[in-house]
């Protein structure tokens, strides 16, 4: 199965969840202790999403090539999906600014692949390349500890 289909699936699973959640809250009902997970799950499952989306999206290999004035084929793309993963996702308050720090910097590496300019692309992609290691690693202590890691958009 190809990525964008399970992040559609994932999507659509998340969406579905969000929806049977507010239907609870609205309705005056009282959910139960599973339901009142659901947000958590969702919101870690858009996480795990996303950590995956930036562990395939050939990062390393467009920091290496862009800061040897090399353009690769089909990059803008990849780092563009990347980045509306990210800026799409629930993030817990620990992870925001990493995320947000993200976000900025692959917007700034877009306008550098859209004008095929290396030179202006490389620290960009370099600080992408960091940054999305940071905000994986911390995604998969989250999962793995339940701790979200302290913000280290900073690093």
């Amino acid at each position: 199965m190809k990525l964008h289909r399970v992040s559609a699936l994932v999507g659509a699973v998340s969406g579905a969840v969000i929806m049977s959640a507010a239907t609870f809250f609205f309705a005056g009902a009282r959910p139960t202790e599973a339901q009142l997970d659901l947000p958590l799950a969702v919101q870690k499952s858009q996480a795990m999403t996303v950590a995956y989306q930036l562990d395939t999206s050939d990062l390393h290999d467009l920091d290496v090539k862009l800061n040897s004035g090399e353009l690769i084929p089909g990059a803008l793309g990849k780092v563009r999906k990347a980045r509306i993963a990210v800026q799409s996702a629930m993030w817990p308050a620990e992870m925001q600014g990493t995320a947000n720090s993200l976000v900025g910097e692959m917007m700034e590496l877009e306008t550098a692949l859209r004008n095929e300019d290396a030179s202006s692309g490389a620290p960009h992609a370099t600080k992408v390349h960091d940054t999305a290691h940071v905000l994986a690693d911390g995604v998969y202590t989250w999962l793995s500890t339940g701790q979200a890691p302290a913000d280290s958009h900073g690093h």
